[in-house]
């Protein structure tokens, strides 16, 4: 609890610092990804995927933007502030927009938002597990990095999905994706 409240504060503080002048980013590697789900979501640090799930040490095992999809299959990008003093932080926004999909209730779908952070410090990650039936759909990908109104980033994937998948686990996907 205490971690978490001095993260919220950390970042709120640097924020003001960071509002002073325009955020410039610098994109780092992209594809697809195995990383270890740190568990329970937790306050943005930086360190996030678009759903609120931390992930630590995400590895890259493909470089690029082609993507075939599959259940469980992660991928996504890294970025940090180029312009921010070391120590602090400002909040981002990032946004998936994904060709359409229908939810089983009925509603569709063709953007999911989070909130993050990024610092110059260490990369941060964000990025998109394959864990619904509904999401393996074929098409342009594009993950939008924005503070308030202004785009600081954007990077496209091309995702394949080969017909006759398997249905997903029905424990989800596992801890280590790939």
């Amino acid at each position: 609890m205490i971690r978490t409240a001095l993260a919220a504060l950390s970042l709120v503080a640097s924020a003001s610092t960071a509002s002073a002048q325009q955020l410039v980013l610098r994109l780092g590697r992209m594809g697809q990804v195995v990383a270890q789900e740190a568990g329970p979501p937790e306050p943005p640090r930086g360190e996030n995927v678009v759903g609120s799930t931390p992930v630590f040490d995400p590895k890259f095992v493909t470089l690029g933007p082609d993507i075939v999809a599959k259940y469980c299959k992660q991928f996504g990008l890294e970025f940090e502030a180029a312009n921010l003093p070391s120590g602090t932080a400002a909040p981002v926004t990032v946004s998936l927009q994904h060709p359409l999909w229908t939810l089983p209730d009925g509603r569709t779908s063709t953007v999911e938002t989070n909130s993050s952070g990024v610092s110059p410090d260490h990369w941060s990650y964000t990025g998109y597990t394959l864990e619904e039936p509904w999401s393996l759909v074929p098409g342009t990908w594009t993950f939008t990095i924005t503070q308030g109104p202004r785009i600081l980033a954007t990077a496209s994937f091309n995702l394949t999905v080969d017909p006759g998948q398997d249905a997903p686990p029905k424990d989800g996907c596992t801890a280590l994706t790939s």
